[in-house]
């Protein structure tokens, strides 16, 4: 027999209880699951596994009793239901990590498919899935394509990498695992508990500071990702996880009591992110850097440093 296939479910919920409050027998689980559309569902562990069994039955089609002795043989199947995208995503990597059948960038591609579910009961957002025409013309929307860039970029607390080198890939790999597992509380349920929703939250409230005349700061790729890389690395520092959103938290505070714009120093980032030589240097990879930057020496700092410090001090730093 294969091993079990891993599925969990994604927008859509089974109850798992009568209503006497017992758990329900494993054929009424199964009739409850069977109705579930497949784009609900996840598959966690065995997609290579899947992909041979679709390809057997369609190299049978052709042999209606072989192809119907072949679907009735046993299958071990294991639906995780009600569990966070953050635990999904850890487990998902974590099942992938030894064997290696496909890629990081692949993994968090599939991952990044359903982000866009778990981050939708964040108050105030908004997001364009692939497709959608609509820009973004006020706080709180975004582009699914850039909220998975800097999930990539939390994940491997990385503002730059070479996905191409598997010595590189591997190391990511192993960090993003690292920054999953970190961020999961056994003691707490819920998705509104995952390390990076609770980034994007903050990143929503932060937008809704700075307002419509100020889209274009967290409209910006290179800001989103910068950031999330310096939390995501930050989170899994042994000496400065502690200081990570105390940090953030104050600097949401001053956003909320004055003005946002002066708060972040907008001014300043843009001043810095056009002087760049662009016959130098890569502005993209540049403008990532530097905020990263000054968002690790805010978190280093305790809050304690200003972020026209922070900026500053990254702008130093940035080739």
């Amino acid at each position: 027999m294969l091993p079990p296939i891993v599925l969990a479910l994604a927008g859509a919920s089974v109850n798992l209880f009568t209503g006497s409050g017992q758990i329900k027998d494993l054929a009424t689980l199964s009739n409850d699951l069977g109705v579930i559309e497949s784009e609900s569902v996840y598959i966690i562990d065995g997609l290579q596994r899947t992909n041979a069994i679709k390809m057997t039955a369609e190299e049978l089609a052709g042999e209606p009793q072989a192809l119907t002795e072949f679907l009735a043989r046993m299958l071990r199947i294991e639906f995780w239901i009600d569990a966070s995208f953050g635990a999904i995503a850890y487990r998902m990597l974590l099942l992938n990590a030894g064997q290696r059948p496909m890629s990081m960038k692949h993994q968090i591609e599939v991952l990044s498919s359903r982000l866009g579910q778990s981050l939708q009961g964040i108050a105030g957002i908004d997001i364009f899935s692939t497709g959608d025409s609509r820009r973004r013309a006020n706080p709180g929307q975004f582009q699914l394509a850039k909220l998975s860039q800097a999930f990539q970029a939390w994940l491997q607390g990385k503002p730059n990498i070479d996905v191409r080198n598997v010595v590189m890939e591997e190391l990511l790999a192993e960090g993003a695992i690292e920054t999953l597992g970190s961020t999961l509380d056994d003691q707490v349920q819920g998705d509104q508990h995952d390390g990076f929703r609770k980034l994007v939250a903050w990143i929503v409230a932060v937008d809704m500071e700075l307002g419509r005349d100020n889209l274009a700061f967290f409209g910006n790729e290179t800001v989103l990702q910068g950031l999330s890389a310096a939390v995501g690395g930050a989170e899994r520092h042994e000496k400065i996880a502690s200081r990570v959103w105390p940090a953030l938290d104050d600097l949401l505070h001053k956003c909320q009591a004055g003005n946002a714009r002066e708060v972040l120093d907008v001014d300043l980032y843009d001043a810095l992110r056009k002087s760049f030589d662009v016959s130098k240097i890569n502005v993209g990879s540049a403008t990532r850097e530097l905020v990263n930057g000054a968002f690790q020496e805010l978190f280093f700092s305790g809050g304690v440093r200003s972020m026209r410090e922070c900026w500053e001090f990254a702008a130093s730093r940035v080739v």
